[in-house]
């Protein structure tokens, strides 16, 4: 819903309504995820220099940022199923993001240390298990958290 790629068509309902979810939720939301992600990840890689993370159906990649504030060592690309807007091409921030076909992922075997899928499965239920697939095919660690 908050995604600036999701819908480049708003109409004034929505936009106040994505208003209202930031500031009502979303920041606070964000924030508490990334506590909880950033937390798991340092248990998990103590010693790692360097974390190859992919954040797969990344919105407005405000919790891949924020992990990464919290825990330095991530490194993260991000993919989604939404064009990237021409206003947005050239914000330094947006390099991370590609745009991937919701099925397949274009990233080698076990290429990325964590597969992160936060509240992404619920939006294509159909293709749920294929999607859990991929993910594990590209990432040594998912870390699923949905509805």
């Amino acid at each position: 819903m908050s995604s600036p790629i999701a819908s480049a068509k708003r109409n004034l309902f929505k936009k106040i309504m994505i208003e209202a979810h930031h500031s009502l939720s979303h920041n606070h939301r964000v924030e508490v995820l990334s506590q909880k992600i950033s937390s798991l990840i340092d248990r998990r890689f103590p010693d790692a220099e360097r974390i190859q993370c992919l954040d797969t159906g990344c919105g407005d990649m405000k919790i891949a940022e924020t992990i990464q504030k919290q825990c330095p060592k991530t490194i993260w690309s991000c993919i989604d199923i939404y064009d990237l807007p021409e206003h947005l091409k050239a914000d330094a921030c947006w390099s991370k993001y590609k745009k991937y076909d919701g099925k397949n992922v274009t990233f080698p075997d076990k290429s990325m240390d964590i597969v992160l899928l936060c509240d992404v499965l619920h939006h294509d239920q159909r293709n749920a298990f294929s999607i859990i697939q991929e993910s594990a095919r590209v990432g040594n660690v998912l870390i699923i958290k949905d509805h």
